[in-house]
């Protein structure tokens, strides 16, 4: 049997399966070590996401009526207004965020951001008719929204209770019309360590 080099010098052992756990360590200790060499204590991480969401369209099938009354004490002044939701086809959108996350210590860290979603326009075809039983047919409409730009910067901080347990408190501030002025959620992630 020939003598078999250490394992950190074998390179048939590290490009193995079996060293991946070594290498994942390996590209965490390294930079870390060039981190204390330049004396850096504290780093931030800056994040960023693009994403694109199909809306599928649904037959609502919906019919709502109104009722008015140009003499209310008189029912021979009333008509009636119906109107019938065939189809809408809700508009697809591009989302956007960019931001950037600073850790204080080993179990708190805050976030800030900006968040951007671009909404395609809302199509939808109604029909309208009343009872009034005159020549004019009920009138078809297809009618499309303007599109919508919902931006909201965000804030957010996070705790580390436990080894299982983390806190985050999230902070929305709408930054355009369509969103939301404020918004506020807080979450408690917990792990469960099954086996």
């Amino acid at each position: 049997m020939t003598e078999q080099p250490m394992a950190y010098l074998n390179p048939e052992f590290l490009d193995s399966a079996d060293a991946r756990p070594i290498r994942i360590l390996s590209e965490y200790l390294e930079p870390l070590r060039r981190f204390k060499d330049q004396q850096i204590q504290d780093t931030v991480v800056f994040f960023g996401s693009v994403g694109y969401t199909v809306n599928i369209g649904k037959d609502i099938d919906r019919v709502d009526t109104a009722t008015r009354c140009t003499d209310p004490a008189n029912p021979a002044t009333c008509t009636t207004l119906s109107s019938a939701i065939s189809h809408v086809e809700p508009g697809d959108s591009v989302n956007t965020s960019v931001g950037m996350g600073l850790s204080l210590n080993e179990r708190t860290s805050v976030s800030l951001g900006f968040s951007f979603d671009y909404v395609f326009s809302t199509e939808q075809s109604t029909l309208f008719d009343d009872d009034t039983g005159d020549v004019n047919p009920a009138v078809a409409v297809n009618a499309k929204s303007d599109p919508l730009y919902v931006g909201s910067f965000q804030v957010g901080f996070s705790y580390q209770v436990s080894d299982n347990v983390g806190i985050n408190l999230n902070f929305n501030v709408g930054a355009t019309q369509a969103a939301p002025d404020f918004e506020a959620s807080i979450r408690v992630p917990i792990r469960f360590d099954v086996f």
